[in-house]
């Protein structure tokens, strides 16, 4: 797994994030970037090894080791969701304890959180209870979701109703819910999520039927609101994302070395060679460089 730097040319800087971490890791799951600086927990590779937790600035090149929290005990994977923010220039990592209460319906049951402050380097039990407590969908957006000092996880969505998002404030460590928009019409969608987009937070909604097209919502002051429906006219091609506060969609051919930015008309923007696309993993961060310390 690589990081990859675009500046928008044909410049590319390329640093395999595995070696970030002090012990093998067999992947990498990515809970955002703020203030320059990214939340990255590595999924190990021996089953007698801890999953471990970073925070990393790439320009800095300085990681911080987060200490495993009291709540996993002993074990040692990580089953745990995980949000990352700021306050006042103090990084914070919230951590959503997941229980596996039924396998064979993927339905998880949400008990509890801790909040890891990296200027005291503690992990702290929340008083504030997550009001979600069923949670049928564990894996991190592939998109940074903290928007105006408040993290969104998508906790449900089945391709068809409304999905359920679980939001954190940082600023008063509270949570509340959300509903995503009714899409008002009965076409299932092939995937969902969300992401920041112009200070909003927004919502994606992919369909594949024959052609491929999105959906875009923002969640504005008096409710959500539909910004784009973006008809791609591509068959063959792969959507990988969105990217510069969506006006430009990420697509691309697996087995192909070129990924394309097009317009919401389809009109392409311009072309990155990458080293490969059979991988649908990616994940799009507007990367703001910056000197934040890790080691107040």
């Amino acid at each position: 797994m690589k990081f990859i730097f675009c500046d928008g040319g044909n410049d590319q800087k390329s640093i395999p994030i595995k070696s970030l971490f002090p012990q093998d890791v067999a992947r990498i799951e990515i809970y955002g970037s703020c203030d320059g600086v990214f939340c990255l927990k590595g999924i190990s590779s021996c089953i007698t090894r801890h999953d471990q937790l970073i925070l990393w600035n790439p320009t800095t090149k300085e990681v911080h080791l987060i200490p495993r929290a009291p709540s996993l005990g002993n074990h040692y994977s990580d089953e745990s969701l995980y949000g990352f923010g700021a306050v006042n220039d103090d990084f914070k990592v919230v951590k959503l304890n997941i229980s596996n209460s039924n396998r064979m319906a993927k339905i998880n049951s949400l008990l509890k959180a801790d909040i890891y402050d990296l200027s005291t380097k503690s992990w702290t039990p929340l008083v504030s209870h997550p009001p979600i407590t069923m949670v049928t969908r564990i894996q991190p957006s592939r998109y940074n979701t903290l928007v105006n000092g408040v993290y969104y996880w998508i906790t449900s969505s089945d391709g068809s109703d409304a999905a359920r998002i679980l939001c954190f404030d940082f600023r008063d460590n509270q949570f509340r819910k959300l509903e995503a928009p009714k899409l008002g019409h009965y076409i299932p969608f092939f995937c969902d999520d969300v992401f920041e987009i112009k200070g909003y937070l927004g919502y994606v909604v992919q369909y594949r039927c024959r052609i491929v097209w999105l959906e875009i919502w923002t969640l504005e002051q008096n409710g959500w609101a539909k910004k784009y429906n973006i008809d791609t006219k591509m068959s063959i091609f792969h959507i990988y994302g969105l990217w510069n506060d969506g006006a430009e969609i990420l697509v691309g051919e697996f087995g192909q070395r070129q990924l394309t930015s097009c317009d919401h008309h389809g009109n392409v923007l311009r072309q990155f060679q990458l080293d490969t696309l059979e991988n649908a993993c990616f994940w799009y961060y507007e990367y703001v460089p910056s000197m934040a310390p890790l080691s107040k």
